[in-house]
C-alpha cells in the first residue's frame, strides 16, 4: 500500500515518465486487487476506501474498479 500512498510524490516527480508511472500503479492495484482475495475484506476495504477517496492525481482508478467489484 505504501507505494500507492506516494502516488502524489511520484507523479510530481516523474517528469515525462507519468504513463510509465500510471501503468506501474495500474499494475499494482491490480496486484492488492489479488491480494484482497487473501486479506480479511473489512480491513482491506476500508484501506482501500481511504486511499480512493485520497487520489489527487487520478491514479487510483484501478482502486475504485476494484472497490465497486468488492462484495459488500
Amino acid at each position: 500500500m505504501w507505494l500507492i500512498e506516494r502516488d502524489v510524490d511520484i507523479m510530481e516527480q516523474c517528469g515525462d515518465d507519468d504513463w510509465t508511472v500510471q501503468t506501474n500503479l495500474e499494475r499494482a492495484a491490480n496486484l492488492k486487487a489479488a491480494a484482497m482475495k487473501t486479506l480479511p475484506s473489512g480491513n482491506a476495504r476500508q484501506t482501500l476506501e481511504r486511499l480512493v477517496a485520497e487520489d489527487a492525481y487520478g491514479t487510483r482508478a484501478t482502486g475504485a474498479n476494484v472497490l465497486a467489484n468488492l462484495s459488500p
